[in-house]
């Protein structure tokens, strides 16, 4: 809506498929409980993401993508220290492992992350770009399943297989696009006027603009 941005019936259809996907990842393998505090939660938390890929969006339109990205998270660094540092225990992160924990996470994960982000969103609408990061769900399941012995149920393969093929629905088929009407010149329009003003028969016109008489 903000970038003017047309969805589409395929976007919808994808949309559709890569959310069910999610929610039955989220209720795979455990007992659903509905929290009315949680689920307000969410949907603030959804909210403030979409938010931020729209203003992303805004941002490396006029900037490169670096410096775009790099204002963002230093705005969102700053948000957080004082809580950080008032509030926190800061032991776990100053050993080795904590810092080499906290480098990747910093670097890789996050800036890194973030900056191939910023690119996709220079070059692809943030309709489709919300609807492709649905693939972190799908990684989460599958990392956990394979690296951290996750138990893989019927639900999560449904769940998986759902985001998938949301994800290649969005990539795979493209809406076609609207007819355009034939372009009719300044010139054509004034050499019909003149014809219709003389009261000739107007023949059909040969050849490019210097078939009509001045």
């Amino acid at each position: 809506m903000f970038q003017k941005e047309r969805l589409t019936k395929i976007w919808l259809i994808a949309s559709l498929l890569a959310i069910s996907g999610c929610v039955l990842l989220s209720v795979a393998g455990s007992e659903v409980q509905v929290d009315t505090v949680g689920i307000v939660l969410a949907f603030g938390a959804g909210f403030g993401y979409a938010v931020s890929l729209v203003g992303s969006k805004a941002v490396v339109a006029d900037h490169s993508p670096v410096l775009g990205i790099a204002v963002i998270l230093c705005v969102g660094a700053v948000m957080v220290l004082p809580r950080l540092l008032l509030f926190e225990d800061l032991s776990p992160v100053m050993t080795v492992h904590g810092m080499t924990v906290v480098l990747y996470l910093g670097l890789v994960a996050t800036a890194g992350a973030y900056l191939l982000l910023a690119r996709g969103l220079s070059v692809v609408p943030v309709s489709m770009t919300a609807l492709l990061m649905l693939v972190e769900p799908l990684t989460g399941c599958l990392l956990g399943i394979l690296l951290l012995n996750e138990v893989f149920t019927p639900v999560t393969g449904i769940g998986a297989l759902l985001i998938f093929s949301g994800l290649m629905v969005i990539s795979l088929f493209k809406e076609k696009p609207a007819p355009v009407a034939p372009l009719v010149t300044h010139h054509k329009k004034t050499w019909f006027r003149k014809q219709r003003q003389a009261g000739q028969k107007t023949p059909r016109p040969r050849g490019g603009p210097g078939a009509f008489p001045g």
